[in-house]
């Protein structure tokens, strides 16, 4: 719930976003709550319009099992993404690309 309230802080005082209960099949122990952690080489065709040379890395993480509201429905709650090159070339790509995508 911790990582939950720094990352949405604002939905969960408001009552926005909550842990579910996991399944019974999961077996966590008591007052514990999973995190997806996801790491990912990216190397698609599609990339050689964007002059990447190479592939780019891609980390993130994500709670699984949060409701919104009075919802029981659950849902992922993404914590945080990287993106990065895996060379100087790359990384200099991406770090002037992405904010000049991001802004249009």
């Amino acid at each position: 719930m911790k990582a939950l309230k720094e990352s949405f802080s604002s939905l969960v005082n408001l009552g926005g976003l909550n842990l579910l209960s996991l399944p019974e099949e999961l077996k966590f122990p008591e007052g514990m709550h999973p995190v997806i952690v996801n790491a990912v080489a990216n190397t698609d065709i599609r990339q050689g319009g964007l002059q990447l040379a190479t592939g780019l890395m891609v980390a993130s993480s994500m709670i699984p099992y949060v409701g919104v509201g009075s919802s029981k429905t659950p849902l992922n709650a993404p914590l945080v993404s990287y993106l990065a090159g895996v060379d100087e070339v790359t990384q200099g790509y991406v770090a002037g690309l992405v904010p000049s995508l991001v802004g249009k």
